[in-house]
């Protein structure tokens, strides 16, 4: 975990932000309950939009992982002459690497390049 899901954990903690229910359906979970994460991350964003150091930190925890990114890639090889997986895919993709973390993930995955050479290819007037 690096220092900002920690820090994010942290006001959890010190707020005692176990769980909160701001909506029926969705329940706001503290980090360090089983099953913390992402998802709590998001729902402690939520649950304090007013909160700007917060929102800082939980914006900048916000990480995905190598798996993530490997299953978006595995997905397009799986159905490369699908244009819908294809758009789909490079759409994730683009949206995740706004940040420099999830771009260089992306980059150091061994499929990306196969990945992306063959949907291109494929298509080469439908993709951005």
């Amino acid at each position: 975990m690096d220092a900002l899901a920690g820090m994010v954990q942290q006001y959890c903690h010190d707020n005692n932000i176990d769980e909160v229910e701001f909506d029926p359906n969705v329940k706001v979970l503290n980090p360090n309950s089983e099953k913390g994460g992402i998802e709590a991350i998001l729902n402690a964003q939520l649950c304090h939009m007013e909160d700007l150091q917060l929102q800082i930190m939980a914006m900048g925890a916000l990480k995905v992982s190598e798996r993530e990114i490997e299953v978006v890639l595995a997905g397009m090889v799986a159905h490369e002459g699908l244009l819908p997986v294809a758009e789909a895919a490079l759409f994730t993709l683009m949206s995740l690497a706004h940040s420099n973390f999830n771009a260089t993930v992306i980059q150091q995955n061994q499929l990306s390049k196969f990945a992306m050479d063959k949907a291109f290819k494929q298509h080469p007037t439908s993709l951005p």
